[in-house]
């Protein structure tokens, strides 16, 4: 079965942070939760996992690390093995794992402005030094990645350029040669990119 996108769910009298944290004349545009139902099949896949009635601590299932693989490799042509994909709670979390596994205390980790707030957060909570890059506006408020400024931006000790494609908040999509020249900076200088694509 289809989902359907245009069904409308009132979310007000639920616990819901993003319609209950403002009044109700604010649209809650500021976090990414999707206002659509789940599909059949993972609602019914929850009922049957909560039909069973136990609640114990569970393993990662291998069949949700190779349904990973074949969506990477059909969409993306790449061939990634079972054993460097690492399943996390989060995207947050993500962010925090990458700076610990390859940053030392009072390296350089790069955010390119206006960010996701945890973007913002991660050089201080993980004892690195924050860069900044803006992007650049033109007057009709399109946002785009000036590859001076972001070279200038660079130190020697930057580790970790924090990126977010399509991006948050402008909403910008990057084009495949934006990304390319980006991939190219950064493996010139050694720079991990910390790519957060959840949208």
């Amino acid at each position: 079965m289809k989902t359907n996108f245009d069904q409308i769910e009132d979310r007000r009298n639920s616990d819901s942070t993003k319609w209950n944290k403002y009044t109700e004349d604010i649209l809650p545009l500021w976090v990414a939760d999707s206002d659509y139902r789940a599909p059949t099949q993972v609602i019914q896949a929850i009922q049957d996992r909560l039909s069973q009635g136990v609640f114990g601590y569970s393993e990662i299932q291998e069949e949700t690390k190779s349904a990973i693989q074949s969506w990477v490799l059909k969409r993306h042509a790449w061939q990634v093995n079972l054993d460097d994909i690492l399943i996390v709670p989060g995207v947050v979390q993500a962010f925090y794992i990458t700076a610990l596994a390859f940053t030392n205390p009072g390296d350089s980790v790069l955010v390119q402005t206006p960010a996701y707030r945890p973007f913002l957060e991660l050089a201080e909570n993980a004892s690195l030094v924050q860069s900044t890059h803006e992007l650049s506006v033109d007057g009709s408020g399109n946002y785009s990645i000036n590859q001076t400024d972001l070279l200038s931006a660079i130190d020697p000790r930057t580790r970790i350029l924090m990126f977010c494609n399509p991006h948050n908040p402008t909403g910008r999509v990057f084009q495949k040669n934006e990304l390319l020249r980006i991939a190219e900076i950064c493996l010139a200088k050694k720079i991990i990119i910390c790519s957060d694509e959840i949208h």
